[in-house]
């Protein structure tokens, strides 16, 4: 008795495994589609000589965002500007370029953009320093910049409870 309830238990099983392959998608014969590419940030084109650190992500919405440093020069101290360009069907397509961040002749340098999964909240962390100052000087500030409608920055201030440098 004991084999026949282990023969069954066994079939049980592979019955289940059978189940869960028929109801995933016929891979047999199917090809994969080469990757599309095109260039969403033109340096020169864009508005700005230099256009670097890009940052992508994909809404829950299913929008393609893709922020990066909008450059004046070809250095990292170049009056950097936070720059972003959408795409709704798949990065087939971009929007013309937006400027999100402008902080005078500050740098506002290496954005970094995540989604918050439970609001599907845009979060673009970066850091921020003075004019005439490098990343290496100790002067550097974070920033932080989040998207509903329409894109909101906080100042360190508010962000941390008191100024803080990095």
């Amino acid at each position: 008795m004991k084999r026949f309830f282990a023969t069954l238990n066994h079939m049980k099983r592979v019955l289940a495994v059978l189940v869960l392959l028929a109801a995933l998608p016929p891979f047999a014969g199917a090809v994969p589609q080469a990757p599309e590419f095109s260039d969403v940030f033109v340096a020169g084109k864009d508005t700005f000589k230099s256009i670097r650190i890009p940052s992508v992500l994909v809404t829950k919405a299913g929008t393609v965002l893709a922020i990066a440093e909008g450059r004046a020069a070809q250095a990292d101290q170049a009056n950097n500007k936070l720059i972003l360009k959408r795409s709704s069907d798949g990065g087939r397509t971009w929007t013309p370029l937006q400027l999100i961040a402008d902080d005078g002749a500050n740098c506002l340098n290496n954005p970094c953009a995540v989604v918050e999964q439970a609001s599907g909240r845009i979060i673009v962390m970066f850091q921020s320093y003075p004019a005439g100052f490098s990343e290496r000087d100790g002067k550097i500030k974070t920033g932080l910049a989040w998207c509903g409608t329409t894109w909101w920055f906080p100042t360190t201030t508010a962000l941390l409870g008191r100024s803080r440098r990095m």
